[in-house]
């Protein structure tokens, strides 16, 4: 193999190793503004006494439509750290050097060799810290107007009560 050609994968390795660490911690966003945004939404409608109803189902949407977006770039996160292990074996296929992190990560979750991103079958296994984080938002989502509802409302002032 040339030099050049060498080189070549070098720095595509280290730019492709470097999304797939900026996607990682895109995942890690979407996780803190969904779940402060479904709290802001929750205080909103307690704070303003908003009447029950299905306005407060409305906030079942936001680890919907986040997740999907996670689960976006899980799926292209797999794409990417297919193709790596690809470069890894063909850089350090030699038995006395380690296998690169990829290729060590695939034999702790399991899917070694089951990714080809050329023919698109390349997939990423959610972690499983990801699935009870967005498995939580959702039921969370969906009990907590149910819960909040039946606080109790404070009281109404009015100029009898304030000369009490």
């Amino acid at each position: 193999m040339s030099v050049e050609r060498l080189n070549f994968y070098m720095e595509e390795y280290k730019i492709l190793n470097s999304q797939v660490s900026s996607l990682v911690a895109e995942t890690r966003r979407l996780e803190t503004y969904t779940a402060v945004s479904v709290a802001a939404l929750f205080a909103w409608f307690v704070t303003n006494h908003l009447p029950y109803g299905m306005a407060w189902y409305i906030p079942v949407m936001v680890p919907i439509l986040t997740g999907l977006r996670a689960f976006a770039l899980y799926v292209r996160m797999g794409q990417l750290a297919a193709y790596l292990r690809n470069l890894e074996r063909v850089f350090l296929n030699e038995h006395d050097v380690p296998s690169g992190l990829e290729n060590y990560l695939s034999t702790i979750y399991g899917h070694a060799g089951s990714s080809n991103p050329v023919a698109g079958k390349s997939y990423s296994k959610v972690s499983p810290q990801a699935m009870i984080f967005w498995a939580l938002m959702l039921i969370v989502t969906l009990v907590a107007p149910t819960v909040l509802k039946d606080l109790p409302q404070p009281a109404q002032h009015t100029a009898q009560t304030d000369r009490a």
